[in-house]
């Protein structure tokens, strides 16, 4: 056996839980594999940590590696420097009369005690235990009478005494095992001859745990400088069985909590051997030595993605670069953010292919701003009726403590009759219920008869029953209509933009909702408003062939501030799939949700990314998964995860990774806002003067109402 020149050096870390026969099995396995060249394995130990490195020769490197996979879940990475000082003492281990075992069975004793030296060195003071493995042979058959080391004259005499069964077991357990030649190395920096006794002493006290009733350990003094340049001895002078060899490695077998070491939680979860990369958008990476992004399909991100993680996890740093790649695919995509944050980080990298698409939908512009005109759903093939449920739900669900059966009535037949008017919008409401001839306007040219009758009772009326009827609904439009943004929002019959855009031409839909600014009831009206018309079009795509329908992704950030929708979240995400829309959700805490729509994210997203919880959500959460404990979710660090993903075909795994930083930021916000407001945007002042003549005292008297309210398409001129 030749002995290396250089050695390629790599930190080796076994992720935890495992047991000693692990690294007992591993060492069989090494001892067949005798072509190799002598191997260094390093314990460095230092204040409150352990690290083990293992030095090769390079073309060793890789059937090492792969033979200590083989049975564990095992970290390499390369070194390529160590800052390392020639230690101030240096000694050698021996094994007294080495023919015994020693006890293994105090194996994760021993290293219990031995790593817990990390807790009582000081600044500056390190210990480094030092195994260079040599030959290896495989075990001898065991003769049927046993000596050890008899004497002379023991021989001459023929009165060689028998072994003990104690030690005929000791001196069988060792025979019976492949055996290495072995020199192992201690080096102790130390501030003075005191401490550095204080430390030997200390370290074989922990050593000696394995002493059994022949074999005993020892230190003897060295050369520092042979422990420092790692020198290969010509002579290996102790011999180890592989399962001694193994307990002398050091490594944190065992569930117990070991020192300087990883915590048992959270586990660590490697991909399947040999998975296959798979394209798709990238969500973290995997963990480990020979890490592989964790990525997710186009089509799998259909089965919708529950993101759950309490503040400053890193749940929006994963929703950004989600958001980056699908947008950068050129699908539909619609975000909708109650902070204001995420969408500000997407703007600052948006991939500027996609800027005549961006749409961008912020109630806290003043000058500029995009509407949103439900009543137009009807002309995309939505009926009249749905539209009507639609917003009729909307109110339900915000005002649920002021919803009476009078309410329902007359809101019910409003927006009914605003659907069938072709020209109408969500402001429109006001005037139809307090404007007569605006009224009149209306209903001439409605031929539904139910519609008429509800609208013949209404004028019978005298002024007071009418007020006391309008009066619970005009309180609610109060509410909202009293924000200039969002009248302006809903105040405009035709628009630039039209949400049908999304399904037919891959539009990018930014919804800001900074509650800071616009109000945390007014964020929640919008979003109502937009999901709801949404999800009408979504339904509409059953009528499409399903090879027509490009994919959809819906980014809902902090779902608990949405809850109250006006669709059931549960209907959406169980039929959404199917229709080719893709929900993506993130919220901090499970419990914040209705118990229903808990369990319908549970059953329905199918795609999942965990991230450090508290022990409630944990528990929750782990009772999930047969993989993972309560202690795994509630101790992941920031930016770490556990992802479910189908990583083999349709299989779900749960699996570890690290999420990805975002990317470098290089747009400009000014100009982005100023290009997709000039595009699809329209003046609100221009929309005021709309709503100064639709409430004018005369108009409200005797003039007809205006054809067309809010603003208009301008006329193309003739060439």
């Amino acid at each position: 056996m030749k002995r290396p020149k250089q050695f390629h050096w790599q930190e080796v870390e076994w992720f935890r839980p495992f047991d000693f026969g692990v690294v007992e099995n591993f060492m069989s396995q090494l001892s067949g594999f005798t072509r190799r060249q002598p191997f260094i394995w390093e314990i460095h130990i230092k204040p409150n940590s352990i690290k083990y490195y293992l030095g090769t020769e390079v073309g060793d490197s890789k059937y090492l590696k792969k033979m200590m996979s083989q049975h564990h879940q095992v970290r390499f990475e390369d070194v390529k420097y160590f800052k390392r000082k020639k230690p101030s003492s240096a000694f050698h281990l021996s094994v007294k009369h080495s023919c015994f075992s020693l006890k293994l069975s105090a194996t994760e004793n021993m290293t219990r005690s031995t790593l817990a030296l990390c807790k009582i060195l000081k600044p500056e003071e390190n210990v480094t235990i030092q195994i260079i493995v040599g030959k290896s042979r495989s075990p001898k058959p065991i003769p049927k009478e046993l000596t050890v080391n008899p004497t002379w004259w023991q021989c001459i005499s023929g009165n060689i005494p028998k072994l003990s069964a104690d030690s005929e077991k000791l001196v069988k357990e060792k025979l019976r095992q492949a055996q290495f030649q072995t020199i192992v190395r201690v080096g102790i920096s130390a501030k003075d001859s005191v401490r550095e006794n204080l430390i030997r002493k200390t370290l074989l006290s922990s050593l000696r745990i394995l002493d059994s009733n022949g074999a005993s350990v020892e230190l003897h003094h060295s050369s520092a400088y042979d422990l420092h340049r790692r020198k290969v001895p010509w002579h290996f002078p102790t011999i180890l069985s592989a399962s001694e060899l193994a307990s002398l490695f050091l490594l944190p077998a065992g569930e117990n909590e070991l020192a300087g070491v990883p915590s048992l939680a959270p586990k660590t979860i490697l991909p399947p051997i040999g998975i296959k990369h798979q394209k798709g958008f990238c969500l973290a990476d995997s963990l480990g030595a020979n890490k592989i992004p964790l990525n997710i399909r186009p089509l799998d991100l259909l089965s919708h993605l529950h993101l759950l993680g309490g503040t400053g996890a890193g749940k929006s740093t994963v929703m950004l670069n989600l958001i980056l790649q699908v947008v950068k695919n050129g699908h539909s995509t619609v975000v909708i953010d109650p902070k204001g944050d995420l969408i500000r980080d997407v703007l600052e990298r948006f991939p500027e292919e996609r800027d005549e698409d961006l749409v961008l939908l912020d109630p806290s512009m003043n000058e500029r701003i995009i509407g949103i005109n439900p009543f137009e759903l009807t002309k995309f093939g939505v009926s009249e009726e749905l539209v009507a449920d639609m917003l009729l739900t909307v109110f339900k669900e915000l005002f649920p403590d002021h919803f009476g059966i009078r309410t329902l009535d007359v809101l019910s037949h409003s927006f009914l009759t605003l659907a069938k008017c072709e020209e109408a919008n969500f402001v429109m409401l006001v005037p139809l219920l307090t404007n007569k001839a605006f009224r009149q306007k209306i209903v001439s040219g409605i031929s539904d008869p139910f519609l008429q009758n509800f609208w013949q009772s209404f004028e019978t009326m005298s002024q007071s029953e009418r007020n006391l009827l309008i009066s619970p609904v005009l309180n609610k439009m109060r509410q909202i209509l009293l924000r200039p943004e969002l009248r302006a929002i809903f105040g405009q019959s035709q628009t630039s933009f039209s949400l049908m855009e999304l399904f037919t031409n891959r539009k990018v839909l930014l919804i800001p909702l900074n509650r800071g600014l616009i109000g945390a009831e007014n964020a929640k009206f919008i979003t109502a408003i937009v999901v709801g018309c949404l999800w009408q079009l979504t339904l509409r795509r059953a009528s499409i062939p399903p090879e027509k329908r490009h994919f959809i992704y819906f980014f809902l950030d902090e779902l608990a501030e949405f809850i109250k929708l006006p669709t059931s979240v549960n209907d959406a995400l169980s039929m959404s799939r199917s229709l080719g829309v893709g929900w993506i959700l993130a919220n901090q805490f499970l419990k914040q949700l209705p118990l229903e729509l808990r369990q319908s994210i549970k059953t329905n997203c199918k795609n999942r990314l965990v991230f450090g919880l508290s022990m409630n959500e944990a528990k929750d959460t782990a009772s999930e998964t047969i993989d993972l404990k309560a202690e795994d979710f509630h101790s992941l660090p920031t930016f770490q995860v556990y992802a479910k993903l189908p990583l083999i075909g349709k299989e779900f795994r749960w699996v570890s990774g690290s999420t990805l930083p975002p990317p470098a930021k290089f747009r400009d916000l000014t100009a982005l806002y100023a290009k997709s407001l000039a595009k699809y945007g329209a003046n609100t002042c221009d929309i005021e003067e709309g709503f100064t003549q639709l409430f004018s005292d005369n108009t409200a008297n005797s003039a007809p109402p205006p054809d067309k309210v809010g603003r208009q398409k301008r006329k193309e001129k003739a060439e």
